[in-house]
């Protein structure tokens, strides 16, 4: 995974520091969104993982929540992946280059 710090190329595979930075980042955002989400839900949520995936085609990092919440909410992960997407987007519009 590459992140780019100003003009220096920074690999966070190199950082453990910032990779746990950026992981406590995302869980958090993940986590307002999720949080939102669940005034309509209400379900008991599960943790937030995020890993970083072995093919970097599949992205930087990747968290499977939607998938651990398809028996509970009863809907297709795809569903309820879109659905945290899009509270993610609209309660922080600029903090992610790509969500899918």
């Amino acid at each position: 995974m590459t992140v780019f710090n100003g003009a220096a190329h920074v690999d966070l595979r190199e950082c453990p520091l910032n990779l746990l930075c950026m992981k406590q980042d995302i869980i958090n955002t993940v986590q307002k969104a999720l949080d939102s989400l669940n005034a309509e839900w209400g379900v008991t949520l599960p943790d937030i993982e995020v890993e970083i995936p072995k093919d970097e085609a599949m992205g930087d990092v990747a968290i499977t929540v939607a998938m651990r919440l398809t028996k509970l909410l009863k809907k297709p992960p795809r569903k309820i992946a879109e659905e945290i997407i899009g509270k993610i987007t609209a309660q922080q519009p600029d903090v992610f280059e790509n969500v899918r």
